[in-house]
């Protein structure tokens, strides 16, 4: 499977005091395979792991576009 774009951008929202706090592992992105449908060439990404003190987070992507090569 090709993915594009293989990476994204995450923003979030998070008070000046926890900022330091944050790294990229606090974070868990999946986009979940099973939830494609048939004739369907794109998967939804979603945030699975956030710190609690996290708000407002999106994706710069809606769709991850993807090819099955043989």
């Amino acid at each position: 499977v090709v993915i594009f774009p293989k990476e994204t951008v995450l923003f979030f929202q998070v008070n000046l005091t926890e900022f330091n706090k944050v790294t990229a592992s606090d974070f868990r992105i999946v986009a979940n395979f099973n939830n494609v449908r048939e004739n369907q060439d794109f998967i939804i990404p979603e945030v699975v792991e956030k710190p609690e003190f996290t708000s407002n987070i999106r994706l710069s992507e809606k769709r991850i576009q993807f090819i099955i090569k043989k």
